[in-house]
């Protein structure tokens, strides 16, 4: 973010982000029962939706002992940060769900955000120094009790991925009004808040630049937002070496540009989810009949790693003696089956203006991902990391996944259709097939 808000600035571009809320996974996706727990926190509320679970109250006392002794360094700071949200209370109240903040005063909603925005930054400081083995550099937490001690390893993953639910989140102004008290340069503020997020998503050997462009700013809601701009939206800008094919490289999508939210096009320039096809060219991207990677490779159609790791760069090369499908890495820290249902969750809601990048993506990996061979495929050529489970459970994954019958054919329709023009061509498969069949390979 190229922009942040001082501790006495308030969050003046909230009328920039219109009407967007901070909503409830909605009731039919939590009706799922074999998905409803990945919506759910396990260790920590952040916002008014879960806060009260009495199974989360072990990190709500571990808010308060943190409050209390920031307040002993940050005194005249913490009081402005509180005096600053109360004055934001309506808007706070206005981008939650009605009602569900009709049980807070306007103090003790104040003093909730407080303690979660403080509660995030902490967290986000010590994961980074952690890491990066520099636990010294921010001096003034040094008084405030450990999270790593105070949790423990296994709790401190279950944190990140409850940071990571779709509506366990606060207003990212208020994050960064409580970040300038600890970090007072706007620019460390936004590294600090994009290393973190590119730390969880790809590892500390991560060393592309992430472009954040000047609209974020404005449209940034929460932290969630955040991850998922970084993911399937912003500009990478890979190193050399990792040109050359690092395991962790970068995201390299084209840049977001603003456009008008009412046209068919969301803020990346793809167009939206459509509700009709508009033309009979249209029919063909609804006609694929490949599936299975496996089924792929004895048609001559090998796998290879993509140059980034944008969920975007999916990319199909054919002649008459080889076809290649590049894939991009996904690895990450996170549950991967929490990870994708809150994003597809995230997508669903007309809201937000996405694409859908998440949820074609796992359309078109639920055409390749058939049987444990197809997984195997994926592992050797190092597009699947850090997922957890075996080649079965991987497969059961991805076919458990419903999008609902949503999709966004334009996003791969290139793809696709090159990929069933080879499947489909004789001339180009007959070579393939007798190696295939002949060599196995």
């Amino acid at each position: 973010m190229s922009q942040t808000q001082t501790s006495n600035e308030g969050p003046s571009n909230l009328n920039a982000r219109g009407s967007r809320k901070i909503r409830r996974v909605p009731e039919v996706l939590l009706r799922e029962e074999r998905n409803r727990h990945d919506y759910i926190p396990k260790m920590v509320s952040i916002g008014p939706y879960h806060e009260g679970n009495p199974e989360l109250l072990y990190a709500e006392f571990f808010k308060i002992k943190a409050l209390e002794r920031f307040r002993e360094v940050h005194e005249p700071e913490t009081l402005l940060c509180h005096l600053v949200i109360k004055s934001k209370i309506p808007e706070i109240r206005d981008i939650y769900q009605r009602g569900s903040t009709d049980r807070y005063s306007d103090d003790r909603l104040a003093l909730n955000m407080l303690l979660d925005a403080l509660f995030i930054a902490i967290f986000m400081l010590e994961y980074i120094a952690a890491e990066r083995g520099n636990m010294a550099e921010y001096p003034s937490l040094e008084n405030i009790a450990r999270m790593r001690d105070y949790f423990g390893p296994l709790s401190i993953s279950i944190v990140v991925r409850d940071m990571c639910l779709v509506d366990n989140q606060i207003p990212i102004w208020i994050l960064v009004l409580l970040l300038s008290t600890i970090v007072p340069d706007r620019g460390d503020q936004a590294k600090i808040l994009c290393g973190y997020v590119s730390l969880v998503l790809f590892g500390e050997l991560y060393s592309a630049k992430i472009s954040v462009p000047e609209w974020a700013d404005e449209s940034i809601l929460h932290l969630f937002d955040l991850f998922y701009g970084v993911l399937a939206v912003f500009v990478h800008e890979p190193m050399e070496e990792t040109r050359s094919g690092h395991v962790n490289c970068c995201f390299g999508v084209q840049a977001r540009t603003n456009v008008d939210p009412e046209s068919d096009e969301c803020c990346q320039g793809i167009s939206r989810f459509p509700s009709c096809l508009k033309a009979k060219e249209d029919l063909k991207i609804l006609g694929h009949s490949f599936r299975s990677l496996t089924e792929l490779k004895a048609k001559g159609i090998h796998l290879k790693l993509s140059p980034t790791q944008s969920l975007l760069d999916v990319k199909f090369k054919s002649n008459f003696k080889y076809a290649e499908l590049q894939l991009p890495t996904l690895s990450t820290c996170l549950d991967t089956k929490t990870l994708f249902l809150n994003m597809m969750c995230y997508e669903l809601d007309p809201q937000t203006l996405s694409p859908g990048v998440m949820i074609s993506y796992i359309n078109l990996m639920k055409l390749l991902i058939m049987k444990p061979k197809d997984v195997k495929e994926l592992r050797e050529k190092n597009i699947l990391l850090g997922f957890r489970g075996s080649d079965e459970e991987i497969v059961k994954m991805y076919q458990d996944f419903d999008t609902h019958g949503v999709d966004n054919p334009g996003i791969y329709k290139d793809v696709k259709n090159r990929i069933q023009a080879h499947y489909n061509s004789k001339t180009k498969t007959w070579k393939a097939k007798l190696i295939h069949t002949f060599f196995h390979c």
